[in-house]
Formats: structure tokens, C-alpha cells, sequence
């Protein structure tokens, strides 16, 4: 919840995201969708949730992470995206061609 400590906020932040990944993974591993679908979403969920987070920001506002958090957070999901790129790039790029 919000009166939680920051470590523990996005401790949930990681748990919760592990779900989303493997779907998302899943449905470009079954070729249901393209890896620019699912980055899509992503971008789509992540701008709700920033807006959210703006509106429920106005009322009560959150105090900021620390920046020795935001260190370990920015490398790692970058290092994610950066994995889930090079693993999909090749493969969707044999899937366009003709």
C-alpha cells in the first residue's frame, strides 16, 4: 500500500510485473502477437498507470524513491528490455521477410 516502505513498494512492483512478462512473452513465443505488439502494451499500460499515479499524486502525494533505488531500477529493467529485444529481434525479422 501507499504507507509501505519504499523497498517494499517495489519489491510488489517486481512481483506483480513477473505475470505480465511471461504472458507477454508467451504470446510472442506462440506467435499470437509481435514483439511490437507487446511493447505496445507496455507503453500503453505504463502511460495509464503514470496518469493514474498523476491524478492520485495530486490528492496525497507519495514521497520520491531515493536515487540510490531509482539506480537499481532503471539498469535492470533496461538490461530486461535490452535481453527481450536481442532474443525477439531476429526472430520477427525472419517473420517479415518474404
Amino acid at each position: 500500500g501507499r504507507g509501505q516502505p519504499v523497498r517494499l513498494r517495489v519489491t510488489w512492483m517486481f512481483v506483480a510485473g513477473i505475470p505480465a512478462l511471461a504472458i507477454a512473452l508467451s504470446r510472442v513465443y506462440l506467435g499470437v502477437h509481435w514483439p511490437t505488439d507487446i511493447l505496445a502494451g507496455m507503453l500503453l499500460a505504463f502511460c495509464v498507470c503514470a496518469a493514474s499515479l498523476a491524478l492520485i499524486q495530486r490528492k496525497d502525494p507519495l514521497p520520491a524513491m531515493s536515487v540510490r533505488v531509482w539506480w537499481l531500477v532503471v539498469p535492470a529493467m533496461t538490461a530486461l528490455l535490452g535481453i527481450f529485444a536481442v532474443r525477439a529481434l531476429s526472430h520477427g525479422v525472419l517473420r517479415y521477410q518474404y
